[in-house]
């Protein structure tokens, strides 16, 4: 049996990602909803290192249900190396 690699690099990227196109929602549209620049989340969708206060910043402007922002939770930690 193949033994399967994971790559959670972009793991966050995808979940914010799908998370937007849900709520037909752009980057900029969350950074003026959070009054932060598009630049930090255009880093964040990108392989930036995302906090669990960042996760609570982007799931807050987008006013997601407790699944989705503890799934944006759970992607940012296996972004940052969390096997979870």
């Amino acid at each position: 049996m193949a033994r399967v690699k994971h790559d959670y690099a972009d793991a966050f990227s995808a979940a914010l990602a799908e998370q937007l196109t849900r709520r037909s929602l752009r980057q900029t549209d969350l950074a003026k909803a959070r009054g932060v620049s598009p630049a930090y989340i255009n880093r964040l969708a990108n392989g930036g290192s995302v906090t669990p206060e960042s996760a609570d910043m982007i799931a807050d402007a987008m006013n997601a249900t407790d699944e989705d922002r503890r799934k944006l939770h759970v992607a940012a930690a296996r972004a940052r190396g969390y096997r979870i």
